[in-house]
């Protein structure tokens, strides 16, 4: 199992990558350098105290309806130092690559977070965190790994919030479990990630976390050449609206 050649595991993909860039794994997206990666998935459950349910037994009771609906967010905190950044521009099709100071850097993301989605070259709607993994979709260990296969050497794996094959069973009320998983337009189809891996072809098309970044705080101290930054990643299928 081969790694990608980088030294990052976080991303944000401009808009305008597309799958235009497939073949090409730094165009368009932007590594950032994270000291700590916080996610948040909050289940959203309806719920309310049932009347005159504690009158008999002593005991109130709580009824809760779950259809199926959480809220998920991604908190990021790191250092942003000079930065290679490659973009191919919507504009005119030409390429360039640069590399940002710590300063041009924070100022780029700024002006990213405050563009919209009109603006493909600064939108920021995806974001990949590469994470070392042992179990592939089947239960079973990736290629060449076993239980004692060291972090260091583990293929890495997209986070996503999809599961593991023989996890999706629906149940009786839903019958066959192929229905729920290639719900169109809502982004269901239930597809585990692969390893990324350099020597399959997959390394640059990486299937991220789609949504957008709410909010992004810099800090810069005295004359130092980093800035602190956090930033705040909301999960969202934008392909609905």
């Amino acid at each position: 199992m081969v790694r990608p050649n980088t030294n990052f595991r976080v991303f944000l993909n401009l808009a305008s990558r597309g799958d235009a860039l497939d073949d090409v794994f730094t165009q368009n997206r932007i590594p950032l350098h994270c000291n700590s990666v916080g996610i948040t998935t909050g289940k959203q459950v309806l719920s309310f105290p049932v009347p005159l349910s504690g009158l008999v037994t002593g005991e109130s009771l709580i009824a809760a309806l779950d259809l199926g609906m959480a809220d998920k967010s991604i908190n990021l905190s790191g250092v942003l130092h000079e930065t290679v950044i490659s973009k191919k521009f919507v504009k005119d099709g030409s390429t360039k690559e640069r590399t940002f100071t710590a300063f041009e850097t924070a100022q780029l993301l700024h002006s990213y977070v405050d563009s919209s989605f009109l603006q493909p070259d600064q939108n920021l709607n995806e974001l990949i965190i590469l994470y070392p993994a042992r179990v592939d979709k089947d239960f079973d260990f990736h290629s060449g790994v076993t239980a004692n296969t060291e972090l260091k050497d583990l293929p890495l794996v997209p986070f996503s919030y999809k599961v593991r094959d023989l996890d999706h069973v629906g149940g009786a009320s839903l019958g066959d479990n192929s229905y729920y998983t290639t719900l169109p337009g809502l982004g269901g189809e239930n597809q585990f990630p692969a390893p990324i891996n350099s020597s399959s072809g997959n390394e640059t098309n990486i299937k991220g976390l789609k949504g957008f970044i709410r909010n992004f705080n810099t800090n810069i101290v005295g004359e130092s050449p980093f800035i602190e930054f956090t930033l705040d990643f909301q999960i969202a299928n934008l392909d609905l609206s």
